[in-house]
């Protein structure tokens, strides 16, 4: 078995053609075929440093140091 992953293009009229050299044999084969959008934007993927911050806002006004003591207490019990 074989994966290739490529990118194509949908024709106006619907028809997504592709013309793949695959570097098998001759003979039949099995397609398994995933079609999905390509994302508008072409940036790269994120990484963890792209989550830093994320949800800071949840934690507006809570004190820290209690919050984790009180965590410690459940956990005593």
């Amino acid at each position: 078995m074989k994966s290739l992953k490529l990118q194509g293009e949908v024709q106006q009229d619907g028809i997504l053609r592709l013309e793949v050299q695959s570097g098998l044999a001759p003979g039949p084969v099995n397609i398994l075929l995933t079609v999905e959008p390509k994302p508008a934007s072409s940036s790269a993927p994120m990484g963890m440093r792209d989550l830093e911050g994320l949800g800071k806002e949840i934690w507006h006004g809570v004190d820290a140091q209690a919050y984790v003591d009180g965590e410690r207490e459940e956990w005593a019990r």
